[in-house]
């Protein structure tokens, strides 16, 4: 009595859930692949290393001309009087303060330009997913990240991307110089 009920639950309750998925039709995309291979995404990583490399040669001239400042400072601590080696050192203490935080600012700049450049190549690729998810006829696309295991088939990652990639070819890091 206890099989034919639970024959009767799986009859009801399971075989139509069953039925309803496999007639979804499904795509996945590997967002993280799109968002290093894409054209947009090489170039901004361009960008992102060559201003990197600019601010560190920056802050390596301003760090040795305040390391110069102090060993000068140091070397005149005898030879001038009390007042005025307090002046100079309050000045270069001021200076290194102002330095660290035009570097700090600088560098959350570039982190926040980086950051929305990145945010639009997102959006552009949610765009270029719907088109072909749209084209395709998917009712459901998932990101790899939430996929165990999935047939090759399903993924759209390479459609995606040529599409991001013509509507998107390159993209500038804009406010950071």
């Amino acid at each position: 009595m206890r099989f034919m009920y639970l024959f009767i639950f799986a009859f009801l309750f399971i075989a139509p859930i069953s039925h309803a998925a496999a007639n979804t039709t499904i795509g996945i995309v590997n967002t993280a692949q799109v968002l290093t291979e894409s054209k947009a995404a090489k170039s901004l990583f361009k960008q992102r290393e060559t201003l990197q490399k600019s601010f560190l040669l920056e802050v390596s001239d301003k760090e040795q001309g305040l390391r110069d400042r102090e060993k000068a400072l140091i070397s005149e601590r005898d030879s001038i009087s009390k007042d005025a080696f307090n002046k100079k050192k309050e000045s270069y203490e001021k200076d290194l303060l102002e330095t660290g935080k035009k570097v700090r600012e600088k560098k959350q700049k570039l982190e926040q330009a980086y950051a929305k450049a990145i945010a639009k190549i997102k959006a552009e690729m949610t765009k270029a997913t719907a088109a072909v998810a749209d084209e395709k006829a998917l009712q459901l696309v998932l990101t790899n990240q939430n996929v165990i295991i999935g047939a090759k088939e399903l993924d759209i990652t390479d459609e995606v991307m040529k599409r991001l990639d013509k509507n998107l070819p390159d993209l500038k890091i804009e406010g950071v110089r």
